[in-house]
């Protein structure tokens, strides 16, 4: 991780997905499991605040996802539906022979 907390390269995805999920990370497929994710994200800023990223298998394998241009504003739009409005932080990770792997992470001190 960078300074700022924001993954910077495809060596410190890896880092942090050897970690493995737990109680401030979580592993998303793609973001067809945007639903799923959001409601990750809101219990991470219930709490101490946590990442989910899409494009990593539940065992931990980074696999990436197609991301169109729609991809990112769609991730953004659902994190605005946060009531109270919360500090979302969206990043691609270019992995796997170029596709991203999208990385929301949140810090429950933000709201």
């Amino acid at each position: 991780m960078t300074a700022a907390g924001i993954l910077a390269n495809a060596k410190q995805l890896a880092a942090l997905v050897i970690q493995g999920e737990g109680a401030a990370l979580e592993f998303k497929r793609s973001t067809g499991e945007l639903k799923e994710g959001m409601q990750t994200l809101c219990a991470f800023l219930n709490g101490s605040g946590g990442t989910v990223l899409f494009g990593i298998r539940p065992d931990g394998t980074i696999e990436g996802q197609e991301v169109s241009d729609q991809t990112l504003p769609d991730v953004a739009q659902a994190a605005d539906r946060f009531e109270p409005p919360a500090h979302v932080s969206i990043h691609r990770v270019k992995v796997n022979a170029g596709r991203p792997a999208c990385r929301d992470a949140v810090r429950g001190a933000d709201i």
